[in-house]
């Protein structure tokens, strides 16, 4: 999968370097950048909050196989004082960007990764 912020899209491929090579245009409803994806309910997304310059650790059930993105007001389009970053949950079949709720300080997200209780990227059922 592939962002491209600017544009409000993701490309996503599938089949890769085979004869059934795909891919496929997800117009969504605002900017992403970053995107993660839970392997398991359990575990965290882990940001950057470059505006405080530290790392951030997001905890809670998580959507397992459903996308999470850092939604920042990076399309073509934004505004000139566009509004902070936030983390953002899409919907694979509309493209519809939902704002996560989280508690605590306030989250202005930058990169973003899944860490499993087994490590980065790990499912841990």
């Amino acid at each position: 999968m592939l962002d491209s912020q600017g544009d409000q899209q993701q490309v996503y491929a599938a089949h890769l370097d085979t004869d059934e090579q795909q891919l496929q245009v997800l117009k969504l409803s605002q900017a992403v950048d970053d995107t993660a994806w839970a392997t398991a309910r359990t575990g965290a997304l882990v940001t950057s909050d470059s505006t405080d310059n530290t790392i951030v650790v997001v905890t809670g059930p998580l959507f397992r196989g459903c996308p999470t993105s850092v939604t920042p007001a990076g399309a073509n389009n934004a505004p000139a004082q566009p509004g902070p970053n936030y983390l953002g949950r899409i919907n694979l079949n509309t493209g519809m960007v939902s704002s996560v709720p989280t508690t605590g300080d306030s989250l202005k997200p930058g990169g973003l990764i899944f860490l499993g209780a087994s490590g980065f990227g790990h499912d841990d059922q």
